[in-house]
């Protein structure tokens, strides 16, 4: 850890994406069991030097059930109270989740009507504390959903309407800060 000058040996399966006061952020994705019963799970957990703590397990669909796939990473809100989380679906479908930093289920960037939420990108936070999601369109969502009007939109993590940023047409070049 640079910032504390700690070190600590990660599990197998995970690697850090972020860090609030109380440690950093992990995304772990493992397989338990024994011979047979192999279980795949995917979790978001927080390390401090005291140990591990898991925030949230599997994305959820619609329905209620858990869902196929692996965090990708995380990223604290500027009050560091929500992680911005973008999970890796089935056939790769993107979704972006908000999380609180004290853990809990994961809470869908993008609400929607229908049974699974619109595929999306989390992007990162604006300095207001509104995410920065890129919703596809429908007809660029293969394998999964999208919305009627697609582009880059700024998201309360607090339910106050959508904003949309930049209007696409179906696609958009992503990016991330390194």
């Amino acid at each position: 850890d640079t910032e504390t000058g700690l070190e600590q040996d990660l599990q197998r399966g995970c690697f850090a994406t972020d860090r609030i006061p109380a440690g950093i952020v992990l995304a772990c994705d493992s397989t338990e069991g024994r011979d047979t019963g192999r279980r795949r799970t995917a979790t978001l957990e927080l390390l401090t030097p005291s140990g591990r703590t898991i925030l949230t397990s599997a994305a959820y669909t619609g329905s209620g059930k858990s869902a196929v796939g692996h965090w990708r990473w995380a990223t604290v809100s500027p009050d560091g109270e929500t992680l911005l989380a973008q999970w890796g679906g089935e056939c790769e479908v993107p979704e972006a989740f908000f999380v609180p930093t004290e853990g809990g289920t994961p809470r869908p960037v993008v609400a929607d009507a229908g049974r699974y939420p619109p595929n999306s990108n989390a992007l990162g936070w604006a300095e207001d504390g509104r995410a920065i999601v890129y919703v596809w369109s429908i007809e660029a969502a293969a394998c999964g959903s999208g919305m009627d009007e697609p582009g880059v939109y700024l998201i309360d993590p607090y339910g106050a309407p959508p904003e949309l940023l930049f209007p696409t047409r179906g696609g958009a070049v992503m990016w991330t800060s390194l």
